[in-house]
């Protein structure tokens, strides 16, 4: 707990009374914040110009026309239910220059967000640049979504069950600037997302296709139209998903996807083996029907119809050895890969998505 070496400020002369669940951030302070709910609520003794002097936000709060300004008479208390204890006070030991208890590295990206919620809230981020660096090395430990399971015909992406810490990685990454992450995490979104069955319109609310949160929690930090263009990218993936998947089938009724035989009936009959392969499957598996637009695709995310396509379009038995070539497996696999291992995910952002987090790594000091 920091001790009298504290910052101390002579505008700091007013104390307020002494509590025994009070944290004195400065033993001298004048102001009692009263931070979070319930049980996790926690009080700290501060010094208000120290504040004053951290953020324009933090003096048009305590000194402006505002409920939280200094009262007449009596201790001067502030309540902040909405902010995370742990995080302030983070934030307060270095506005305080208590840097022994401020932590050099941070082991969970959740608490990570955390503090960088509030450096944005408080308009703070500059003041968090000598530890930015360490702390975003946490970022690095990607939460992996997908569990890659290897079999004969390569990887098979099955979906973990929730994009919540995703979520946070990106907003993590989006406070300090860290666009490499940023649009990694964007590009799951893009993947990993369905339309919410409770909104209306192609354009509805975008969920988790297993856990349901809200894509839209990401509102938090300012990015108004991220939603939308997330949105609008997903279903370019899904609509390149469905024509492969018509086009294997089209190329089986209507031309011929045989390989081997140049006889007209052989070739039918391999393309005849293969699509009641894929009909077998659809039924064993029970899938319905694809559709053939992907504004018909709310239900689904483009990582769910890859897998759908996965049992669809392999362990099918070709029309004897020498057809083994016709079968869809390479197709997918080489489909699949260039989907989820492609380069397509570094070109997500938009130019002023760019911008802004290249104004962020000026303030964290990521860009040097």
């Amino acid at each position: 707990m920091p001790g009298k070496e504290s910052q101390t400020s002579e505008d700091c002369s007013d104390p307020a009374p002494p509590h025994e669940d009070l944290i004195s951030i400065d033993p001298d302070g004048d102001l009692i914040l009263r931070v979070g709910k319930g049980s996790a609520k926690q009080q700290f003794r501060v010094c208000s110009s120290t504040l004053r002097r951290a953020a324009p936000v933090w003096k048009a709060m305590l000194f402006g026309p505002w409920r939280e300004s200094k009262p007449a008479a009596g201790p001067w208390i502030v309540d902040l239910p909405e902010d995370d204890p742990k995080a302030l006070r983070v934030l307060l030991d270095i506005l305080h220059s208590n840097f022994a208890t401020v932590p050099e590295t941070i082991d969970k990206i959740s608490d990570l967000k955390k503090i960088l919620d509030l450096t944005d809230k408080y308009d703070m981020l500059s003041r968090i640049r000598p530890w930015a660096k360490s702390w975003a090395a946490i970022l690095q430990h990607k939460p992996s979504i997908l569990d890659p399971k290897t079999c004969e015909h390569g990887p098979l992406y099955v979906m973990g069950p929730c994009i919540a810490p995703h979520i946070e990685r990106a907003i993590a990454a989006w406070h300090l600037g860290y666009e490499d992450v940023f649009e990694l995490e964007a590009w799951t979104f893009v993947l990993n997302t369905k339309v919410d069955a409770r909104t209306k319109g192609e354009r509805g609310k975008l969920v988790n296709s297993c856990g349901g949160q809200f894509i839209s929690a990401i509102y938090g930090i300012g990015l108004d139209d991220f939603e939308d263009h997330i949105a609008r990218l997903r279903l370019a993936v899904i609509q390149q998903i469905l024509d492969f998947y018509h086009d294997q089938v089209h190329r089986r009724t209507i031309t011929s996807a045989c390989k081997v035989s140049a006889d007209k009936d052989e070739k039918a009959f391999c393309d005849q083996v293969i699509l009641g392969g894929i009909l077998r499957n659809q039924c064993l598996h029970r899938f319905g029907a694809f559709p053939k637009s992907s504004k018909k695709a709310n239900s689904y995310s483009a990582n769910s119809l890859l897998n759908n396509l996965f049992w669809l379009l392999l362990s099918i038995r070709p029309l004897n050895k020498d057809h083994e070539i016709c079968l869809p497996d390479k197709d997918y696999t080489d489909f699949s890969r260039k989907v989820w291992e492609g380069e397509r995910w570094k070109n997500v952002l938009l130019p002023h998505h760019k911008d802004l987090l290249a104004n962020k790594r000026k303030m964290t000091g990521l860009a040097t």
